[in-house]
């Protein structure tokens, strides 16, 4: 690296923080790091994708870019090739590098600690941790330069944050995650604090993924197994974010004085909508024009394989789940949600499951896909609108509650982009209306079917994403009048803080509010 002088830049992720509780922890007082650093000042609202494709947000900070542009859009992905989905961690398949392993030696250096949804750790002239302390995870675990994680696990323990416990808990299980995340907060600060005092860097990109695993998990009512009426339930999230906060106030006392410091989350959280595992039927019912009324019908046996899975407690599959390579945890998951067809020729249009939140849907596309069978043009058109008509219909049989609140085709989105990445064909974005209660579902072209999961919908998660993050940039309290920004723009507000160029094709500006002359903290 070349000895030009930058100004230290922190770049801190609150990672899935919501803007309402933290809004609401800064006026009630018990969130008192953060409306310190804060300073009476505003806090600026970041548009994220995460309506859309909740997957893609984070590669669009890393690359600046529009997802059509920069074609991530969850941590598994489609691979029309391969016919199967894969993680999208490979530099030949997707450019999955972030800005700021590109500086160059003579641009800013960098410390990079569980930034969100970072690929695997590469050589390149900083240093990186990866998925250590994150809930969104993309890459393996692990550093640059190699050696330093055993330094890590030697003076701070192995990682705090475990694999997430994918299904309803018990209230036990709950609080024991909440004292998970705690202790993981705690050990980030711990981390992030000997880094930065024993690292030469000018960026440090911070990423506190604790508040991330709660929202999904601890978002009130909280998804049981068995009932509770345990009243440290409803205090579990604000404790999580309680420690957050003083997690973060230790980190900003060890930066140096003259360190701009901007926090930030890229989306929020709010109760869970998402009835993602109901779509495989609807969409087999559109396609297949069935009119059947299995509503009455009982419970299906599960074959053998799924019986002995299920006689095993979820909390032990997932604590053996965890030290599988992750090569074979994907394959587990492609498995069990019958991710990928054994004939393709029988197949017209299928879910992916990249994606734990809105619905995506592929066309088997003649000439795209490997196995394609649908013919480009007409019949392709036909099929989108088609799905897209028909899916709409389902509606809760008691209320007549909607279930699907539009169908979207991706190359309807950002129309202005004319090259444009590989992406899901159409993207189900579900109603307001949760999904817990939801007995029977019920079609006027396409018969009626039983929700099996009622009240316990098979991830466990009562939060899930919602598109407006925050930012502000500690030590003065401008205001931002209101004003928003998107997620390209704290990208591009990084390149205005160093003097850099934005790099071709950059689709951000830089935010006025985050580039403020920055006081002693």
């Amino acid at each position: 690296m070349a000895d030009r002088s930058y100004q230290p830049l922190a770049m801190i992720a609150f990672d899935g923080a919501e803007i309402t509780l933290i809004e609401r922890g800064i006026s009630q007082g018990w969130l008192p790091n953060l409306a310190r650093l804060l300073d009476g000042g505003d806090l600026l609202r970041i548009r994220s994708e995460s309506d859309v494709m909740v997957g893609a947000v984070w590669p669009g900070f890393y690359t600046g870019k529009l997802p059509p542009e920069h074609g991530i859009s969850g941590v598994l992905q489609w691979r029309a090739d391969t016919m199967r989905h894969e993680r999208p961690d490979d530099q030949d398949w997707i450019d999955t590098a972030p800005f700021y392993r590109k500086f160059g030696p003579d641009g800013p250096r960098v410390l990079a600690i569980d930034a969100p949804f970072a690929p695997s750790a590469k050589p390149f002239g900083g240093t990186e941790v990866i998925s250590w302390n994150a809930h969104a995870t993309r890459g393996r675990r692990g550093t640059w330069p190699q050696d330093l994680a055993a330094e890590l696990r030697n003076r701070h323990g192995r990682p705090e944050m475990r694999d997430e416990i994918y299904g309803p808990q018990t209230a036990a299980g709950l609080l024991k995650l909440r004292d998970q995340l705690v202790a993981s907060a705690r050990q980030q600060s711990a981390l992030a604090c000997d880094l930065a005092r024993n690292t030469r860097w000018d960026l440090l990109l911070l990423g506190f993924g604790a508040v991330h695993r709660a929202g999904h998990k601890l978002q009130m009512p909280v998804i049981l197994r068995r009932p509770s009426n345990d009243p440290a339930l409803s205090e579990a999230l604000p404790e999580v974010y309680r420690a957050c906060d003083r997690a973060i106030g230790e980190v900003v006392a060890a930066l140096p004085k003259d360190c701009r410091v901007i926090l930030f989350s890229l989306n929020g959280m709010v109760p869970n909508t998402s009835k993602h595992f109901l779509l495989p039927e609807m969409l087999r019912r559109v396609l297949e024009n069935d009119t059947s009324d299995t509503s009455d019908a009982p419970s299906p046996a599960p074959a053998l394989l799924p019986r002995l899975r299920h006689a095993v407690p979820l909390e032990w599959r997932s604590a053996l789940k965890e030290h599988l390579p992750v090569a074979l945890k994907d394959g587990l998951g492609r498995y069990w949600r019958r991710a990928e067809a054994t004939d393709w020729s029988k197949v017209r249009a299928f879910r992916l499951v990249g994606s734990d939140f809105e619905g995506q849907i592929r066309i088997n596309l003649r000439g795209r896909e490997r196995e394609g069978i649908v013919a480009p043009g007409e019949e392709f058109e036909a099929l989108c609108s088609k799905i897209a008509t028909g899916l709409p219909t389902f509606v809760d049989a008691a209320s007549g509650a909607q279930l699907i609140k539009a169908v979207v085709r991706s190359s309807d989105l950002w129309p202005e982009i004319r090259d444009r990445a590989d992406l899901p064909d159409l993207l189900v974005q579900w109603s307001d209306s949760p999904p817990l209660s939801l007995n029977c579902i019920t079609s006027a072209g396409f018969g009626a079917f039983r929700n099996f999961w009622q009240s316990m919908p098979p991830d466990g998660r009562s939060g899930h994403h919602q598109p407006v993050g925050w930012a502000f940039c500690a030590g003065h309290g401008a205001a931002t009048g209101g004003a928003a920004g998107s997620v390209q723009d704290l990208t591009a507000t990084v390149f205005a803080h160093f003097g850099l160029p934005a790099p071709d094709g950059l689709r951000g500006a830089p935010l006025d509010a985050l580039l403020e002359p920055t006081r002693t903290l």
